[in-house]
């Protein structure tokens, strides 16, 4: 009302539009006939503020006098458009369309039926327009438009690469009828094969309307100058004859008028003071229309006269009834994202849902350990549109957030972005059963051309997270390539309890659990050279692997080579052995595992070294890996219907990766090779050039912003980086052995002996001064332990194929030699020593080679110095033969158990299908490693029949060279089985071990074992073990009472499937010595299964405390 003052009966009134319509709504310089839509949401955010101070004065409506004294002739119809779609199905082919499809044509008839309601048909007369697309060159079409059953149109074309939509027009005269109107499209693809496609989209209406208002209360309509120009016919190409209108509509509707300013809108039922009319042709600047007549009684006519038209006007009249109401408003609280006081290394963008999730992750980076001492920050995505996108769900807001944080923020910009949320194309959920899009990733479609054509598989569609990294305006300029200047990664997650399993792993990870040899290894498959193509051979996939051995990989890493090319395919053109040795590797655990070739979001190779269906064979534990792959779509992290296969291992309980790098789209193998080379240069600082003490690891992130600098020298190359994404932690430092270790000449250049040992020593040094880590000399001593590796003269005979032409190719690679020594010794002031027989097996002469991987006792906060080193020209011969121990005539010592059943005996059953296998082995000659000959390998025979190398899964105890073990999962099926070990000396004798076992599983009878109850020792002295064994997990009561029956002690604990001890002091609940004499116990076990249904079961016993 003017005073400045809100009152309970003033109000707002505004103009708002929804997030879709007609361009020229929003931009009057927008052409009126395209439609268009927000790609993210159907809702829109509306601000209101108030007080403070503003540099201009508040915006008010104007007015504008639309009196009707000088008309003399009043419209009472005006043309109206109306935009009908469906989004039923998807195609992202095709650049100026949004993805989604009304329906495919193929295989749907040649007469497809739509109804399409027209509300206020004036004259009958208008034109339609049918979006449809079309796919493969060169195949003709013939599409008739109809209206009913009468034809209004027919057109043909052919397409090249850069046509594929059409827009197929007609006009009509007397034949559009008020409601319903059946449209029928007759399209006859000219293709005997069916093998091409049509594709509607969507229709576009235009019509004689009556203006009238809706329910008498608000009416919207637009006045043009002129008619709108139409779409031109398909130009006719060189790939067929067509043949097709001169022109559309070469006679417009007479019933179809433009150029009208002056107006009588019909059907106001309201108070002429309610009736308001304004011009809204610009939404940013909004007139309100003054002096127009309300006629007659209600429903009122209201007429007025606006002339001087040009272009586009658009009006809307609307009683007060007919003003929309809004919901309650909420107040906005503003994280204060802009102010400059923030600052941040590392920051956390998450949905709503992963607050928790969020805070954990910022709290976990924040640690301080070897390298990194982050500043975090935890922001939910809904701060971030409130700030940089109003509100709105947008993408870009995320982006736009990043850059203001380069120039605004005082602290510093964040470099690494975790995203916790997953992702999926279907933005607004068109189709049943998509998942929510929680944190959308931007859909790279905005450096393509509008009318681009994209024959076979889309390589220009796909998602990317890179969008987020490019911060300055020059990134966006068609001319230049983009730079990254942030380090994005996702955590894919839909539920909290996926985060969480994410974020176990991650700490885990971090907190450098279960150190060994496996940080040492990298897992490296290679595609052959086989396609579905029988005149096409691609032995690229092996040299490009063999070059990230010999190059990218630092030398002091083994590894551990999976070359499809060694291996025989089956009559169904699989590999399953290949297969078997990728699950078997991968169980093993690497520090990375790196796939190159052919695939996609489930499947590396045709050959199917690996599908995502086997991922439940894979049990690495907590050795997770980095996971890469050079590959098609094998990290596609939109899609709407499962999880890619980076998805699955990075949610995989029982192990699998810790964080990947992989790309979710159609990629090209030069240029991805390309781009995996200098990822692995970032981390690494290989190749190395000249020997250097100096090898800082960088997080993963780095690595990839830094790899695609160099590659991204072309739009093809950076289309290609783009789908290459982050999915973990992009701050991520693979665990490597950074100091280096290396060997005293004297030990690998000859045969160091001692006495039938051969003897290494090794020492490490600080990567920066070059000084032996010994606590001298300024140094910090670095103590702890070093896992050794010994493998004989490596195979280099590499793969011999026939080309398409018949020629004789050769592919050249080598593969390690056998293992002789696997085991551990301690690392004592920077130096250590290994020892280890060498069997008479051995060439003299032969050169091997020795890895190392050395990890420091924790330090000071949980920081670890890790190291490793490696020779190649190691000297071996054998040291020991029968002749030198003459006296050692028996086999390895060989005991079988299973882990978590220490007291396993024959016959015993085992409650689960993946027990642990443990074999103990002790030989003053110590252990037979190698392979060959066949009857002397360290292996398993499994119910009489499937044998399993055991060689690869056995390592020395610390120190020892005589004694070690074998620590192995084994899945098997429920039932009884037998398990036979069979193992070699290095002078040849033979020793086994034989036992017979029952699996069974969670679903058998809950079952507190009595025979398994014991009491150790007992009598007792000051203390005693209670040992028992639960055939599921299950929560464990444990009472002590007096022969009375008086309580003395008791404990709830949670005891797993298997062998389990309770340790008793001997002390009541208050701490005191109980006194001697006998004790009752009582062990209360209750299982709780899959459905909630509770077991119980009970033992009680006796045990004597004696003094």
């Amino acid at each position: 009302d003017g005073d400045s003052v809100f009152d309970t009966d003033d109000r707002f009134l505004f103009w708002a539009l929804a997030p879709y319509g007609w361009a020229s709504q929003y931009d009057p310089a927008q052409p009126r006939t395209e439609f268009i839509e927000n790609f993210y949401t159907d809702e829109t955010v509306y601000w209101i503020t108030w007080g403070g101070s503003f540099s201009d004065s508040p915006h008010r409506m104007s007015t504008r006098s639309v009196s009707d004294d000088t008309a003399t002739e009043f419209a009472t119809t005006a043309p109206w458009r109306l935009h009908y779609e469906q989004n039923n199905a998807e195609n992202f082919r095709y650049r100026d369309e949004d993805g989604w499809i009304w329906e495919d044509l193929r295989g749907r008839g040649t007469d497809r039926l739509y109804l399409l309601d027209a509300p206020n048909v004036a004259s009958g007369d208008g034109i339609l327009t049918a979006r449809l697309m079309s796919h493969d060159l060169g195949a003709q079409r013939t599409v008739e438009l109809k209206i009913g059953t009468t034809p209004i149109t027919f057109w043909q074309w052919c397409h090249g690469a850069n046509t594929a939509l059409y827009d197929v027009t007609g006009c009509f005269e007397n034949m559009l009828t008020n409601g319903t109107n059946s449209i029928r499209i007759n399209a006859n693809t000219g293709n005997a094969s069916a093998s091409d496609q049509i594709y509607t989209a969507w229709f576009d209406l235009e019509y004689e309307r009556t203006l009238r208002a809706e329910s008498g209360r608000r009416l919207l309509f637009f006045a043009d100058e002129v008619m709108p120009s139409l779409p031109n016919p398909p130009a006719v190409t060189s790939f067929c004859t067509v043949a097709q209108p001169a022109e559309v509509c070469p006679t417009p509707p007479a019933n179809l008028v433009y150029g009208q300013t002056a107006f009588q809108l019909a059907g106001f039922d309201a108070a002429p003071a309610d009736i308001h009319l304004f011009d809204v042709s610009d939404q940013h600047d909004v007139v309100e229309l003054t002096d127009f007549n309300v006629l007659g009684n209600a429903p009122h006519d209201v007429r007025f006269s606006d002339p001087g038209l040009t272009g586009t006007r658009w009006y809307t009249a609307v009683t007060m009834n007919g003003v929309r109401s809004l919901e309650a408003g909420e107040v906005a609280q503003l994280r204060g994202l802009r102010s400059t006081q923030n600052g941040a290394d590392y920051a956390v963008v998450y949905h709503p849902d992963f607050e928790a999730g969020a805070e954990r992750l910022a709290e976990l980076r924040a640690r301080p350990t070897s390298f990194d001492n982050l500043t975090t920050v935890a922001i939910d995505i809904n701060d971030i549109y409130q700030e940089f996108s109003w509100g709105m769900r947008d993408p870009l807001a995320v982006r736009d957030f990043l850059a203001w944080t380069v120039v605004g923020w005082a602290g510093g910009a964040p470099f690494y972005v975790a995203l916790l949320g997953d992702s999926a194309y279907d933005t607004k959920g068109f189709l049943p059963g998509s998942p929510e899009d929680l944190v959308s990733t931007y859909t790279q479609r905005y450096r393509i051309s509008s009318t681009q054509y994209v024959g076979g598989d889309n390589l220009n569609f796909y998602s990317t997270d890179d969008f987020f990294g490019y911060l300055e305006p020059e990134d966006f300029d068609p001319q230049l390539q983009p730079g990254l200047e942030a380090a994005i990664g996702r955590f894919p997650v839909q539920t909290t309890a996926e985060l969480d399993l994410m974020l176990d792993k991650l700490d885990t990870y971090l907190s450098y659990s279960s150190p060994g040899l496996w940080q040492n290894r990298v897992v490296l498959v290679a595609d052959d050279e086989r396609t579905l193509s029988d005149t096409v051979r691609e032995p690229f996939h092996t040299t490009q692997v063999e070059e990230l051995a010999e190059t990218w990989f630092p030398d002091s890493i083994d590894p551990v080579k999976i070359y499809l090319v060694n291996y025989p395919r089956n009559t169904f053109g699989k590999k399953p052995e290949a297969q078997a040795a990728f699950i078997e590797e991968f169980t093993r655990g690497a520090l990375h595992t790196s796939y190159t070739g052919h695939g996609d979001a489930s499947t590396m190779a045709q050959e199917e070294v690996f599908v995502s269906q086997k991922i439940p064979e894979i049990l690495n534990e907590d050795r997770y890996t980095i996971f890469s792959t050079f590959s098609c779509t094998v990290s596609r992290f939109d899609l709407l219907s499962g999880d890619s296969m980076t998805e699955l291992l990075l949610k995989y309980p029982e192990g699998g990766a810790v964080t990947t790098f992989a790309s979710g789209g159609l990629v090209f193998p030069v240029l991805s090779s390309e781009l995996n080379q200098q990822w692995l240069s970032g981390i690494y600082g290989t190749p190395y050039v000249i020997p250097t003490d100096a090898r800082t690891v960088r997080p993963i992130g780095q690595a990839a912003v830094a790899a695609k600098a160099v590659v991204n020298t072309s739009g093809n190359a950076t289309r290609n980086s783009e789908k290459y994404v982050t999915l973990g932690d992009p701050a991520l430092r693979p665990r490597f052995g950074s100091e280096q270790i290396r060997f005293d000449p004297a030990t690998v250049d000859s045969q160091a002996t001692d006495g039938l040992l051969r003897r290494i020593d090794g020492y490490v040094i600080d990567e920066q001064s070059g000084l032996v880590l010994d606590g001298t000399n300024g140094t910090t001593a670095f103590s702890g332990q070093a896992w050794v590796h010994v493998t004989e003269l490596p195979n280099d005979r590499g793969y011999d194929y026939t080309d398409a032409n018949g020629t004789p190719q050769h592919i050249d690679f080598t593969l390690d030699g056998p293992t002789a020594f696997r085991g551990t010794v301690p690392v004592v002031n920077g130096r250590f020593t290994a020892k280890f027989f060498l069997g008479e097996g051995i060439t003299p002469g032969n050169t091997g080679r020795i890895s190392v991987f050395g990890l420091e006792d924790a330090g000071s906060g949980g920081v670890f110095r890790d190291a490793s080193g490696a020779y190649e020209a190691l000297v071996l011969a054998p040291t020991i033969s029968p002749s030198q121990v003459p006296d050692d005539l028996e086999g390895p010592r060989v005991t079988i158990r299973f882990e978590g059943y220490d007291r396993f005996v024959d016959g015993d059953q085992v409650f689960t299908d993946k027990p642990v296998l443990v074999v103990e082995l002790e030989d003053p000659s110590g252990i037979n490693l190698r392979p060959f000959p066949q009857f002397a390998r360290l292996e398993a025979e499994i119910d009489g029949s499937q044998r399993i190398d055991l060689a690869s899964d056995f390592s020395y105890d610390d120190a020892e060279f005589t004694q070690g073990r074998v620590r192995r999962i084994m899945p098997m099926a429920p039932g009884k089985h037998t398990l036979e070990v069979k193992a070699f000396d290095n002078v040849n004798n033979r020793g086994t071990d034989r036992v017979e076992f029952e699996i069974v599983l969670a679903d058998a009878e809950f079952d507190l074992v009595d025979d398994y109850v014991a009491v150790y020792p007992n009598p007792f002295r000051s203390r005693t073990d209670f040992l028992y064994r639960l055939t599921q997990d299950a929560d464990v009561e444990f009472l002590v009472y007096t022969i009375t029956g008086r309580r003395v002690w008791e404990l709830t604990t949670r005891g797993v499937a298997g062998d389990n001890v309770i340790r008793w002091n001997g002390r009541d609940s208050n701490g005191s010595p109980v006194a001697n004499g006998t004790y009752l116990f009582k062990m209360k076990a209750r299982y709780t299964d899959t459905e909630g249904a509770i077991e119980r079961d009970e033992y009680v016993g006796k045990v004597v405390r004696m003094q």
